[in-house]
């Protein structure tokens, strides 16, 4: 047992997050000097579109800036199958996407219904036309890579790396801090949209590890944007690129202290914390068998062992 390594040989988590930092930063800087010298439309005066194809390009190359250094580690540092970092290509796993579409649409909808029920906003129905729905196509596209570009980092390597060496609480306080910090920079954001996004996080912390799948916290989070942002209109109007959706959200002047937006953001908090609850819970929520298998094979991981 030394620094560097423990009794199985392998290298101490602090060791991998600061290795995987460190290719992190390097890709981001190549792939911030290919967006920033050809790849992207060039101009101060862009058009809708052309801000969602810059968006389109800058979030892929953010993915495989994050993606890129879990792979390398996982295979050539860690001797590791890459399908330890939960997006492997097996039975089943295109199965807990669609079941993460799933919560993230159900939770998400109920959400926004007990806002419209207590009050605290209005929803009106947009004219749908072609152009729209055209919009909304490549949106679902955008956001299916964002919402992976952010759990790769907030639920992939360093985040298995931190619980290997700590627990799962401790990662979770961590992270979930973490991916609420990651938001400070979104236009309009307030501090009560903060605390959903700290909520939000421990909410997927705990998905994936009941499930040890990034597949289904990709699909939460996927759908969960679409239908908060481009379905029911929440934040679309502090975005700059999420400018149309099919429902107008217009907040409802209350006599609630913290005002309707900030009740809004509170009841989603709720909602997604006892949602997290009933996950912690159930028993319907673990991994499949081969993710099973596969963290069974490790003894230096929390893995599934007890």
């Amino acid at each position: 047992m030394t620094i560097l390594k423990n009794t199985d040989g392998h290298f101490r988590a602090i060791w991998r997050i600061l290795f995987y930092f460190v290719l992190f930063l390097a890709f981001s800087k190549i792939f911030d000097m290919l967006s920033g010298s050809f790849l992207l439309i060039q101009g101060e005066e862009l058009s809708d579109n052309q801000l969602l194809v810059n968006r389109f390009i800058t979030k892929t190359l953010k993915f495989l800036a994050v993606l890129l250094p879990a792979v390398l580690l996982l295979k050539y540092l860690d001797k590791r199958p890459v399908a330890m970092l939960g997006l492997g290509f097996y039975k089943g796993n295109l199965k807990e996407l669609s079941n993460g579409m799933l919560i993230g649409l159900v939770v998400g909808s109920i959400s926004i219904g007990i806002i419209a029920l207590f009050g605290f906003a209005s929803f009106t129905l947009n004219i749908i036309h072609f152009e729209l729905i055209l919009y909304f196509l490549f949106i679902l596209i955008i956001l299916i890579i964002s919402a992976a570009f952010e759990e790769v980092f907030f639920r992939g390597y360093i985040f298995q790396a931190l619980m290997e060496g700590t627990n799962l609480i401790v990662t979770l306080v961590i992270f979930s801090l973490l991916f609420g910090a990651a938001h400070l920079s979104n236009e309009g954001v307030t501090a009560y949209a903060i605390i959903f996004t700290v909520c939000a996080g421990v909410f997927l912390g705990v998905l994936y590890y009941k499930t040890r799948s990034l597949w289904i916290c990709i699909g939460v989070h996927y759908i969960w944007n679409f239908v908060v942002a481009p379905v029911f209109g929440i934040g679309v109007d502090n975005n700059r690129f999420l400018n149309n959706s099919i429902f107008t959200y217009t907040p409802i002047e209350s006599n609630f202290p913290i005002g309707a937006e900030a009740a809004g953001d509170l009841i989603q908090s709720i909602v997604i914390l006892i949602v997290t609850v009933i996950i912690w819970k159930s028993n319907f929520f673990a991994p499949n068998s081969h993710n099973s298998k596969l963290w069974e094979n490790y003894p230096v991981s929390i893995g599934l062992r007890k």
